[in-house]
């Protein structure tokens, strides 16, 4: 169950234009990042949940940010009222310091590691490194074939749309809703991810009031669009939640003054207080024209995406055979003592 002092968000998301990593966006306005070097299974996760549970316990408020590949791992958390974040900095993250032992402290906890027991096992290192990029490869060309459907019917259901009667809803719904506060800009919450389990959803703090937006192949994504333009036009604060397969596009908005959630049904299907019909903003011959194409289309991408959830159950189990060898070689003494030096530097005991 998440803690109500605990914030959750991904550390990127596998998108059609590969892997897009958010971690070093997150951390940025940080003036002390402690950077986790080391190994698969050298125990940066744990250590990061350690300090996770020593945080709750007092009560800290903490973003943890979550592995997109697997969400029961940690890639780093954030605290927010002490302006440090404790982050992983190996591949895919690229954490590069700006301030070497001022801003950015490196701690490796693989400082021990058994080289011996690696160069005995080489073979198979180098085997299971090569059959994890194959299906990453195949992971991203699969993703990019989904985003070019999804473009097609985005082109198909544009000369459908109501614009002008799309518009002044959403116009309603900001004023309605919304109170400004003079930001007009989004901020970026990685909320969704696709991995092996499918379509994750990370939900936002304190039982928003929640709408769902009903979706048909993508219909939704301009609706939420044309309700953050209008939000930011009012100047209303708003988190804008990115699609799990395509940075680009909007999946959600979460509005934290009014505590107002309005999420797409296309990825994940959750109870709300009010739903938003997107078919009223869609001519209904238009559909009737192009229901069977629409369908098609939407039919194809969901089949890519069912066999890109195949491979990344395949790339876990990849990490996992790698993550053993890594286990067996570790020495996790080095792991214990970044522990306690991270609990003191963070919260002075």
């Amino acid at each position: 169950m998440q803690d109500k002092c605990v914030n959750e968000i991904f550390a990127g998301i596998n998108s059609c234009d590969g892997y897009e990593s958010l971690l070093e966006g997150e951390i940025k306005n940080c003036e002390k990042v402690f950077i986790l070097k080391g190994s698969p299974g050298s125990g940066k996760s744990t250590l990061l949940k350690r300090l996770l549970a020593n945080a709750v316990v007092r009560g800290e408020k903490v973003t943890a940010v979550k592995c997109s590949a697997d969400p029961d791992s940690l890639d780093g958390l954030i605290f927010e009222n002490k302006s440090m974040a404790v982050a992983d900095g190996t591949p895919p993250h690229v954490l590069e310091p700006t301030l070497p032992g001022v801003r950015e402290i490196l701690i490796n906890l693989a400082e021990n590691i058994d080289t011996d027991i690696l160069s005995a096992n080489r073979g198979i290192l180098e085997r299971l490194n090569a059959r994890q990029k194959r299906i990453y490869k195949a992971v991203y060309s699969l993703l990019s074939a989904a985003g070019k459907i999804a473009e097609s019917e985005e082109h198909i259901l544009s000369k459908g749309f109501l614009d002008e009667k799309l518009i002044a809803f959403c116009d309603r719904f900001a004023r309605k809703n919304l109170r400004p506060a003079g930001i007009y800009s989004p901020r970026l919450l990685p909320a969704m991810c696709l991995c092996s389990r499918g379509f994750v959803y990370l939900p936002v703090n304190g039982k928003p009031y929640t709408y769902t937006v009903g979706d048909f192949c993508g219909s939704s994504e301009k609706v939420i669009s044309h309700l953050c333009y209008a939000s930011l036009a009012h100047g209303a604060e708003v988190s804008l939640i990115p699609s799990p397969v395509d940075i680009k596009k909007p999946t959600g908005l979460y509005f934290p003054n009014e505590n107002i959630l309005v999420v797409s049904e296309r990825y994940i299907t959750q109870a709300g207080d009010k739903a938003i019909n997107t078919f009223r903003f869609i001519d209904s011959f238009h559909i009737k024209d192009n229901r069977g194409k629409l369908k098609f289309l939407d039919k194809l991408r969901s089949e890519l995406i069912g066999q890109v959830r195949t491979l990344m159950n395949e790339a876990s189990e990849t990490h996992n055979d790698i993550e053993k060898i890594y286990t067996f070689a570790n020495d996790f003494s080095k792991a214990d003592e970044a522990a306690d030096y991270l609990k003191l530097e963070i919260f002075g005991e």
